[in-house]
């Protein structure tokens, strides 16, 4: 409940307590499945299920793959937000990165880049926040290797592909 208060701002639903829970008592984590109606909270279930097995296996980084480029763009202000809380508790900068075919059209993501909107966040090492948007990511095949992406399944996929359309 604690973890849920500090970094959602809210008491967990039973579901994501249950979710959480089950990460936390694994012994050898693999896959976990949360199949759940829509609203139910499987996102904030997710990301602390996410940082307690981070914690538990000396783990970082995160690869929040969604089916779609409006998906990926719906749910990155709230990826946004959990990684600037994590970032609050951790020594160093969290790098972030959207990746999608379209991610330099995303406003919010693009704002980040050129700082003009980003009170919170690092930009290449000036000292605005918790959360770094690092250039050296910024090339189509480094841009996964980034610590937190948001980005679309089939991106995920390429990193694997030796040929682009196999």
């Amino acid at each position: 409940d604690a973890l849920f208060g500090k970094r959602f701002e809210f008491t967990p639903r039973e579901i994501q307590r249950a979710f959480a829970e089950a990460a936390e008592r694994t012994e050898q984590p693999g896959i976990f499945i949360l199949e759940a109606p829509m609203g139910i909270g499987k996102t904030e279930a997710a990301l602390a299920a996410a940082e307690l097995l981070a914690h538990k296996t000396g783990r970082s980084g995160l690869f929040f793959g969604l089916p779609t480029q409006a998906t990926s763009n719906g749910i990155f202000p709230r990826i946004l937000k959990w990684l600037d809380s994590v970032g609050e508790d951790s020594d160093g900068r969290l790098g972030l990165r959207l990746l999608h075919g379209k991610a330099a059209l995303n406003q919010e993501f693009d704002d980040l880049i050129q700082n003009r909107t980003a009170q919170n966040v690092n930009t290449d090492g000036e000292a605005y926040g918790n959360v770094t948007v690092n250039a050296w990511f910024s090339g189509r095949k480094a841009a996964p290797l980034d610590d937190f992406v948001v980005g679309t399944i089939d991106q995920f996929l390429m990193t694997a592909l030796k040929q682009k359309y196999l």
